[in-house]
């Protein structure tokens, strides 16, 4: 229609053949009407219109001419598709006079269509388009306004000359706008911030933020907002920015990292610093923040400027004030472990309700800095403007896709690239139970997707007039409804005016409402017209491209395809607008899956998550298929096309057109089946399009350039990685007006110049069309580089995305492009430094992630893997193409606070000589428990007081926290002298005392001879004119002036005397009348803010008024002297108007938090064990490392340690691992920060402790020792400033050593053997922390309740922080529901945010209530009142076992009891999840994996989390009981287990290092897309150097046939989910042999052996179990139970796993071995401690010894007799001595009237009197070894294992079983490796032949696996070494040649495993390498399992 056409012309901006932006399919028309011109283009208007939002069915409103040149040889069939009327071409002629001009130069057989491209809007928008017009970023590659610059139609009838003036008066508005802001900006340039959009951002809270001077203010309802510039994220340099105080109020000033979004919570004070992701000043109340506050730095005013400094290359926070740091007691706030960001940082700030603060960011032709940055630094407005040049550089690429325009304008509001790789936003993808059953994840998605998918997505809107109902006669509804609303806008319109009181005016008016309703119907169906025309256009070109599939090109639409090279620009037009057809028809934009939410639904379904496929929250509109005909009225539906019948009758040509174009009739039906695809919501046209698509994108380069830009456009577009435009400026503080939102995606929304938000489903499908195989193998090598590194770079801008999700997509796709192309990553890092950077850091976040998902361990997210497997990639590509890594830096990984360091970080920077690690990384990083790994020691360190005299609080403490403390004493203020003025060294009247008394005094005579004479002088105290009193002591010295001043009138005492006044009262009030010159006082200035005694700011330089001298004062130097005040005064100096109080000080800031007082804190030192310590010379001491932990401040620090040959061990403090460096530690060091150099040299005692045993044959040694600390910046007040001095006092306890030597007789004991290691000390109760109703046993391992007073809570005396920890407890007596058993944290211990800053240390906190979490002995949990059914119940004589989870955070209980009469040993599952000590640093996380469906261990349950809780200083958890009846009686057992567990780094580094060893295998596959400097040859080579020595040692470990790895109770009920408890057992004869004489055994038992138990926990079992002898850990002997002789078998729940004896269970008759045994009946001494030498036993106890039957004491023990008081018990009727399972000494005798029984040493309960005493031996000393031949288990082991071995010898050959080992020893020589280069050799010679590497090693593990299956008692870790050589050896020998030798140890193992592999190997028996190159390629294989 010439109307239509009309329209589209004026929408035309470019004198070019065709318009920007346009779609431009091809349809060929006859040739036109002789009066009408052949070609014809548009003619340039005066201004574009506003862009508007597309839509693919129907066009209601604007179209723009379109035209594309048709292939002649396409021609004659398109002319036979569709033949269009002549009356048509009629308005063609009528274009000339609406701005079209034609082309002379055109040729009669080309034709020309229109292609109307559909825009819709709501007539409410349309006011909103004019204003998009300013806005309008003219930069923007696509050219935003320039895009698909489709025109509006007016949908009210307006004529279209009317909105032709209207659009062009809206453009020379912006205009002139546009030149007042460039104006006004000009002339402000150095005022605030020009260098592009506003780049302070909402962060959470609202606020108000000026765009032009960056000035903030907090709303009234905007809680504790927090703004920075959000996105740019500085990761390396040193950078500065400063903050101007507005509002002195509650501010906090700092720095945030990337993910602090994630922890501030504005409505409930969360702000900068609050958390572990943010470091920030307050100067309202003097704290810096991190996590906690501490007391630091000086109070700002109203105007001062704070400067912010981070140095991110020595990690490094700094602060000033008005330019000075430490001078002033400003400067280094945060450093090295106490700055530790999770990337980079930003500039932050947060601020009170109606707080005002203004920034300067710096940076060129902005406002400078009010104080010049410390040198070397930038401003961060700099790294603002290089991120907008950074968004330039990405935009060159996408530059295709923009038409060619001649008016570029540079906005001054450019935007820039963000980073928010960080963000969190839509974790909730990555929810737990996702990961094992799929659900329905369109929960997730996000808001309705009705906004995003157009005019198909626009639901009905009522107007307020209403609208009439629905009516039968849908055509008559929707008249009347058009023809309500044109009454009611011609009403409102200002330009008619119609007098309605007359009938003839309304009349007119009525026939003016129908004009414009006919009007605007004709209107409307031409635009429904247009729209059809469209949709047919659009369709045609699709239905091209899918006939005619892999023959398809652009090149088509060319008159000529031999001018391709000469006509750059037309291929390139034509492939814009190809790929605009596509995008209109094959997106998701109809059904809504477009934008964030398609982003979302693409990785919800790479999650294997549903989703809905279509959105019916529109169903009542429009029947699907149909659209309503009106935007405002839906009573009349048309069809929207997707019908296959409407097209398929018109696409199908005549049978003579399709034999002459060659056109099969298949392609023909193929296309129109696919109608149904094309026009459905699914989008489902991909499939078809694919091989045509992929022809195009070949063939032409320009269509690949153009579908490339487009993908790299979408990522981005979908990323949200810009600022689309300022923050919200709010006048009004009132406003409710939400001027703020958390979600970076609603900051960063898709640009609103886009016609369709990006598809990321079609964004992926073309992504993996540009790298499908049959692009690939088409394309040059250089091209396909290229492309492939042109889309990785465009895929890793999505990595910088807020969508978590959508990061995930982008992961899995960039590391898929990245192993296709190694060199991509040198592209990408080169060109674009913020990718660079991100690929920098990369590790440090995905170790962050790693650790936040530790609570689902195993089953990690997808979302991590996909994080993982892009670091792969990197790594991958680092070694094929190390220049990759010149462009970013890779340093070791850093972590933030929340996350614990790894030791191995700090190992890697000593040498391996100077520090021995253990040999197998498994032992030493703590994933499995073995006697190389870690030794443990338990005690104290006593803080012993300080000497001095503890300051007196301040109040101004409590006055700061209000904001109403004392200002900061700064230059110009006033000063007196103070309260310590007469206690300074010569001290004087410089400050002019003496002459402000002297002329005080003469004023004063002045006035009194004016008085009356007969009144009397005026006495002491009376007030003299001045304001000072005169009042003197009592020592008759003159008080200080201000004290005077004061104290004088408050002004209010001035008044009118009353009449009861004396004659000389009036007098002198009547003269006080007069204004008489008052005595200046004697005042004065500071002139700077100095040091004293090299503390800073604790002293001023004061020139005195009176007497100009000038001189340095304390000003809270010297431990707390005040030598002046801060005054203020009046005008004239004669009067003090406000006396501040004195600040408080360093001492009284440090005696609040406990400094000073003696206090013991609880340590466990974990010490890593070095190989060569038993067997070191004397004289020579040996270097390791370890961890000492201090739970009390929850902490751990990592220390060197030297093990000296006298026993002793110096111990010195390093860095602090985990735990806040900067808090918290005052109690320690008197500051809040931690102090690294602490030295404590620890040496045995000769003194018999009483720690654990009441005598000396305890089985620990004491150390101890001492250290002092001189505190740096603290000073004793009573000694005029001295230093203070702390001392400390360590005391560790550790299992005693060997006391003899290790050759005995000729025998050397091997190292390996030597290797045992002890167990830890037992857990016992802290007797300082327990409740006044709980008594302690001597030992402390026992706890009595002793009155009903509340429910009693004990502490333990070891606390736990990180790592995975398992202890019993046992009930001795215990009423149902009596009795509490967990962990909590301590009331008042600095750790955990229970401490507070107050003098908690000195009262005894209330343990009346049960504390923490715990389990309750009547089947139930409870935590703070709440209680919940779990476990079983549990009686006197159970043992509940705990199992702590630090890391995963979880609580878990095992029970070992009877129920009804039957042992049963049963796991009880999780009991609390979420516990973590550390918090979890990352939505989402905390919950799942073994914790699932336990409830959350937090308030609130579940939900009750805040969002990213990672805790800085974590909270140390600590085992408690609880009791509440008296009598219940609870023992600490000392079974326990401890392991430090595994960190998130050393988790990733493992992945990391199976993926490296996995590279093995691809050799030079990719080669093709390597760069060609890699030497593709060497990438395919070897096996890592690491992974050869790996694999050395475990083919010696498995060769040697020492180590069985087993679970154990502390391992869990599943595999996997935690790491730490899994044991390594050292299965050697003298191990075992020592750990059967630590519980006193008399012969040794060695694995393999089977025993009878007849003992189990203190208890006589009923029915006897069968265990099997596993090995030793930490000297216990451990054992599996395999059977039960009862029918229900209900131990095998959880009997299956390895525990230990103690010596309780192995008395006489407790355990008994089967058989012989392997030990050879060799008698095992005994230990003197349980057989000690002594002079006898004295009963001493008046009540007698009572004599019972068993060890134990329970209903069972018989009472047999006592023995009275008084009688003495010879040595030789002393039989043994034993602890029973409560840890109650016992000794067995032999009393002839009562015959042998078991007597006590003490009472059991109350003061625990002694019933017996040891009395001294008799020897005189002739044979000194004898009391010490046998202290240690080694020594009774040594005198065994020399015995064992002569056994041997002395039994010879003629025990068969020993000639099969003897032969067997003998085979296994041959096996031997020398070396690590001879087991290379090995390794490469390993595989079997005519095999690749994978095909050979996929055999050998199969083949390794099946044997494991069928040997007994195997798996794939315990299968013998000697049986798998036996049966290689036996499969590699040739049939008819069967070594005879060998024969008898083949019949060894079971015939099955020969036949096994066999089936595996037999057929490459002929290619199978040496048997020992198969197992030391198994050995390889076994390793990296």
């Amino acid at each position: 229609d010439g109307d239509v056409a009309s329209t589209s012309s004026s929408s035309s901006s470019s004198s070019l053949p065709a318009t920007k932006s346009s779609l431009r399919p091809l349809l060929p028309f006859p040739p036109p009407p002789p009066n009408v011109p052949p070609r014809w283009r548009t003619a340039p208007p005066a201004a574009a219109a506003p862009p508007r939002r597309c839509r693919r069915r129907r066009l209601v409103s604007a179209a723009t001419v379109l035209a594309i040149r048709i292939s002649e040889s396409s021609l004659p069939v398109l002319r036979a598709v569709i033949q269009p009327e002549p009356e048509l071409w009629e308005d063609v002629a009528a274009k000339e006079e609406k701005g079209l001009r034609l082309d002379d130069d055109a040729n009669d057989d080309d034709a020309w269509i229109f292609l109307l491209m559909s825009k819709k809007e709501d007539e409410e928008d349309d006011e909103e388009d004019v204003g998009e017009v300013e806005e309008n970023d003219d930069d923007e590659v696509d050219g935003e306004e320039d895009d698909e610059d489709d025109e509006d139609e007016d949908s009210s009838g307006e004529r279209t000359t009317q909105n032709e003036n209207t659009v062009k008066d809206a453009v020379n508005y912006s205009r002139v706008t546009s030149q007042k802001e460039k104006e006004k900006i000009a002339t402000t340039a150095r005022v605030g911030w020009s260098g592009s959009i506003c780049p302070v951002r909402f962060v959470s809270g609202k606020s108000s933020i000026d765009s032009q001077t960056l000035e903030i203010t907090g709303l009234p309802n905007g809680g504790f907002s927090s703004v920075g510039t959000k996105g740019v994220l500085l990761t390396s340099g040193k950078w500065y920015y400063e903050a101007e105080i507005k509002t002195a109020g509650c501010l906090q000033i700092g720095w945030a990292d990337a993910s602090f979004a994630g922890h501030c919570q504005a409505d409930r004070g969360d702000g900068c610093g609050d958390g572990p992701s943010s470091w920030a000043f307050d100067g309202w109340r003097r704290y810096r923040w991190h996590s906690t506050a501490t007391e630091w730095g000086c109070r700002w005013s109203e105007g001062d400027v704070v400067g912010c400094s981070v140095d991110m290359d020595s990690m490094t926070v700094s602060f000033t004030l008005n330019g000075k740091g430490e001078e002033i007691g400003m400067g280094i706030a945060f450093s090295d472990e106490g700055f530790r960001p999770c990337s980079g940082v930003y500039a932050c700030v947060s601020f009170n309700r109606r707080e005002k603060i203004r920034l300067i960011l710096g940076g060129e032709g902005t406002e400078p800095f009010k104080y010049p940055p410390p040198s070397g630094y930038r401003g961060v407005g700099e790294a603002i403007l290089e991120a907008v040049e950074e968004r330039n550089t990405l935009l060159e690429e996408e530059r295709i896709l923009q038409r060619p325009t001649k008016n570029a304008d540079n906005n001054h509001h450019k935007k820039y690239v963000c980073d928010f790789s960080d963000g969190e936003h839509g974790h909730e993808l990555f929810a737990w139970q996702h990961r094992y059953h799929g659900s329905d994840a369109s929960v997730h998605l996000g808001a309705s997707r009705s906004s995003l998918r157009g005019l198909a997505g626009s639901v009905h809107k009522s107007s307020k007039g209403g609208v009439p109902p629905r009516n039968s006669n849908s055509t008559s509804g929707d008249i009347s409804g058009r023809l309500i609303k044109v009454l009611e806008q011609l009403k409102s319109s200002p330009s008619v005016e119609f007098d309605t009181n007359t009938f003839e005016s309304r009349v007119e008016f009525l026939k003016e409402g129908y004009a414009r309703l006919l009007a605007s119907i004709d209107d409307e169906l031409k635009a429904t017209l247009a729209s059809l025309c469209t949709l047919y256009s659009r369709k045609l070109v699709i239905h091209m491209i899918i006939s005619q599939g892999v023959k398809f090109s652009p090149t088509l639409f060319l008159p000529n395809p031999l001018k391709l090279a000469e006509n750059i620009d037309s291929t390139e037009d034509i492939s814009r607008s190809l790929w605009q057809v596509i995008e209109n028809c094959a997106s998701l934009h109809t059904s809504g899956w477009v934008g964030e939410a398609g982003a979302m639904a693409v990785a919800a379904e790479a999650l294997g998550l549903g989703i809905s496929s279509f959105d019916h929250s529109n169903s009542a509109t429009a029947p699907s298929g149909m659209c309503t005909s009106s935007d405002e009225f839906d009573q009349v539906v048309i069809t929207s096309g997707g019908i296959t019948q409407f097209l398929n009758s018109a696409i199908l040509p005549r049978s003579d057109v399709i034999k002459d174009c060659c056109l099969s009739p298949t392609c023909i039906v193929f296309a129109a089946c696919a109608e149904s695809a094309i026009g459905s919501d699914a989008g489902g046209s991909l499939s078809f399009l694919r091989a045509g698509l992929q022809n195009a994108v070949v063939k032409s380069a320009s269509f690949r350039h153009v579908v490339l830009a487009a993908v790299r456009k979408a990522v981005r577009l979908l990323a949200a990685i810009e600022y689309t435009s300022e923050e919200m400026l709010v006048d009004d503080e009132d406003s409710d007006v939400v001027a703020s939102s958390n979600n970076d995606r609603k900051q960063s929304n898709i640009d609103s110049s886009s016609d369709f938000p990006p598809d990321a489903r079609l964004t992926s499908f073309l992504t993996g069309l540009l790298l499908c195989e049959q692009v690939s193998l088409q394309l040059p090598e250089i091209d396909n580089i290229a492309l492939r590194s042109s889309l990785f770079e465009g895929w890793c801008v999505g990595l910088l995305s807020a969508s978590s999700p959508w990061r995930m997509v982008c992961s899995l796709t960039a590391a898929g492009i990245l192993n296709l192309c190694p060199a991509a990553l040198y592209h990408a890092t080169s060109r674009v430094s913020i990718i660079a950077k991100y690929f920098s850091r990369l590790e440090n976040t995905v170790a962050r992630r790693v650790w936040a998902e530790r609570a689902a361990t195993p089953v990690c997210s997808r979302y991590c893997q996909a994080m993982i497997e892009l670091l792969s990639s990197v790594k991958r590509s680092l070694r094929l193409d190390p220049n990759a890594a010149k462009h970013f830096i890779q340093d070791s990984i850093k972590v933030d606070a929340a996350t614990p360091l790894p030791l191995e970080s700090y190992v890697n920077k000593k040498k391996s000589d100077l520090f021995p690690c253990c040999e197998s990384w498994e032992w030493s990083q703590g994933w499995v428990s073995n006697n190389f790994g870690w030794e443990i020691l338990t005690g104290s360190v006593e803080i012993m007081e300080v000497e001095w005299k503890q300051p007196p609080r301040s109040v101004v403490r409590t006055l700061m926290d209000g904001g109403e403390g004392p200002p900061l004493l700064r230059e110009g203020c006033s000063v007196m002298r103070g309260p310590d003025w007469d206690k300074r060294v010569n001290a004087n009247n410089e400050d002019g005392r003496d002459l402000y008394e002297k002329e005080k005094l003469s004023k004063d005579a002045e006035k009194l001879s004016a008085v009356d004479q007969a009144s009397s002088p005026q006495p002491e105290g009376e007030r003299g004119s001045d304001g000072i009193d005169n009042e003197r002591d009592s020592g008759g010295t003159a008080s200080a002036p201000e004290q005077d001043a004061i104290e004088v009138f408050a002004d209010a005492s001035l008044t009118i005397p009353n009449t009861n006044s004396t004659p000389l009262e009036v007098s002198l009030f009547r003269k006080k009348k007069k204004k008489t010159a008052g005595t200046k006082l004697p005042l004065g200035t500071v002139l700077s803010i100095e040091s004293w005694n090299g503390i800073p700011g604790v002293a001023r330089r004061v020139r005195w008024n009176l007497t100009g001298q000038e001189g340095v004062y304390r000003y809270g130097g010297d431990g707390g002297h005040f030598d002046i005040i801060h005054v203020e005064t009046n005008d004239k100096k004669t009067r003090v108007k406000k006396r501040y109080p004195n600040p408080e000080s360093a001492e009284q800031c440090a005696a609040r938090y406990g400094f000073g007082r003696g206090r013991t804190c609880n340590v466990l030192l974990r010490l890593r064990r070095c190989p060569e310590r038993e067997v070191c010379t004397s004289d020579a001491d040996l270097d390791c490392i370890g961890v000492l932990e201090w739970p009390d401040f929850g902490a751990g620090i990592l220390v060197e340690c030297t093990l000296h040959t006298d026993g002793a061990i110096t111990i010195r403090e390093k860095s602090v691992l985990y735990g806040s460096k900067d808090s918290g530690w005052e109690a320690r060091f008197g500051q809040p920060s931690f102090v690294p150099g602490s030295v404590f040299v620890i040496s045995p005692t000769q003194a018999p402790t009483s720690t654990y045993q009441d005598d000396t044959n305890s089985a620990y040694d004491e150390l101890l020792g001492s250290d002092s600390f001189l505190v740096k910046s603290l000073r004793n007040r009573e000694d005029g400033g001295g230093r203070l001095r702390v001392t400390s006092e360590m005391r560790l306890f550790r299992s005693k050593r060997g006391s003899i030597t290790r050759q005995e007789g000729g025998i050397n004991i091997d190292s390996s053997f030597a290797s045992t290691s002890s167990p830890p000390p037992p857990i016992c109760f802290d007797s300082n922390f327990h409740a006044p109703s709980i008594s302690l046993s001597k030992d402390k391992r026992t706890v009595t309740c002793t009155t009903s007073d509340g429910r009693g809570t004990v502490f333990g005396n070891v606390g736990f922080t990180k790592g995975v920890h398992y202890w019993e407890v046992k009930l001795e007596k215990a009423e149902i529901g009596s009795v509490f058993i967990g962990v909590a944290e301590k009331p008042g211990s600095p750790s955990g945010s229970s401490q507070g800053s107050s003098y908690g240390f000195e009262s005894q906190p209330r343990l009346n209530r049960w504390l923490g979490w715990g389990f309750v002995n009547f089947r139930a949990t409870y935590t703070a009142g709440a209680e919940r059914v779990y476990g079983a119940h549990c009686h006197a004589g159970d043992t509940v076992g705990v199992l702590l989870d630090c890391d995963s955070g979880r609580i878990s209980y095992f029970f070992d009891g009877v129920l009804y009469g039957e042992h049963i040993l049963n796991d009880l599952g999780c009991a609390f999840e979420n516990v973590s000590p550390f918090g979890f640093n990352a939505d989402g996380c905390g919950s799942g994996g073994a914790g699932q469906g336990a409830p959350s261990g937090v308030d609130g349950g579940r939900s009750g989390r805040y969002p990213s809780n990672g805790a800085v200083r974590p909270r140390a958890l600590w085992p408690v009981i609880g009791l509440r009846h008296p009598g219940d009686r609870v023992t600490m057992s000392s079974k326990w287990m401890t392991s430090h567990g595994v960190d998130g780094i050393t988790v990733l580094r493992n992945a990391l290092a199976v993926d490296e060893v996995f590279c093995n295998y691809e050799g030079n596959r990719h080669a093709l897309y390597r760069t060609k400097h890699v030497d593709t040859a060497e990438s395919n080579a070897k096996l890592p150097k690491w992974f050869i020595e790996d694999s050395f040692f475990e083919y010696n470990r498995w060769k040697s046939d020492k180590w069985l790895r087993s679970s154990t109770r502390g391992s869990g009920p599943y595999k996997l989910s935690s790491y730490g408890l899994d044991v390594d057992l050292d299965t050697s004869p003298f191990a075992c042999a020592a750990a059967c004489a630590a519980i006193g055994l008399p012969t040794a038992f060695l694995p393999g052996d089977l025993v009878d138990v007849k003992r189990s926990a203190g208890r006589i079992l009923e029915l006897q179990e069968k265990a099997l002898v596993l090995g030793t850990y930490q000297g216990r002997l451990f054992y599996r139970l395999i059977s039960q002789k009862s029918e229900g078998g209900s131990l095998m729940e959880g009997g299956g796993r390895a525990w230990f004896w103690d010596e309780s269970e192995a008395v006489e008759g407790g355990l008994h071995i089967i058989g012989n045994g392997r030990g050879l009946s060799v008698e095992l001494p005994k230990l003197s401690r349980f057989k000690p030498v002594t002079g006898g036993l004295k009963i001493v106890y008046q009540g007698g010894a009572v004599v019972r039957s068993d060890l134990e004491i329970f209903d069972g023990s018989e009472n047999i007799g006592k023995i009275p008081h008084g009688i003495v018990i010879p040595p030789d009727n002393i039989i043994e001595r034993r602890l029973n399972s409560c840890g109650v000494v016992r000794y067995l005798v032999d009393y002839e009237p009562v015959g042998r029984g078991w007597i006590s040493s003490r009472i059991r309960g109350g003061k625990e009197e002694l019933i017996v005493d040891t009395l001294p031996s008799s020897s005189n000393g002739d044979d000194p070894l004898s009391q010490l031949l046998y202290a240690t288990p080694e020594d009774s082991a040594t005198v065994w294992y020399k015995n064992y071995l002569q056994a041997i010898r002395n039994n010879g050959c003629t025990n068969d079983l020993e000639s099969v080992e003897s032969k067997r020893n003998a085979f296994l020589e041959t096996f031997n490796v020398k070396d690590i280069d001879e087991f290379s050799d090995l390794l490469a010679t390993g595989k079997i032949r005519r095999c690749n590497e994978l095909e050979s090693d996929s055999l050998i593990a199969a083949a390794y696996g099946r044997i494991a299956d069928v040997l007994p008692h195997c798996d794939e870790i315990e299968c013998s070494f000697a049986d798998c050589a036996l049966i290689m050896t036996n499969l590699s020998l040739p049939q008819s040649s069967k070594n005879i030798e060998l024969e008898d140890l083949f019949k060894t193992i079971d015939s099955v495993a020969f036949e096994v592999a066999s089936e595996s190997l037999l057929h490459l028996s002929d290619d199978l390498p040496s048997p020992k190159s198969l197992m030391a390629r198994m050995a390889m294989l076994r390793a990296l399992n």
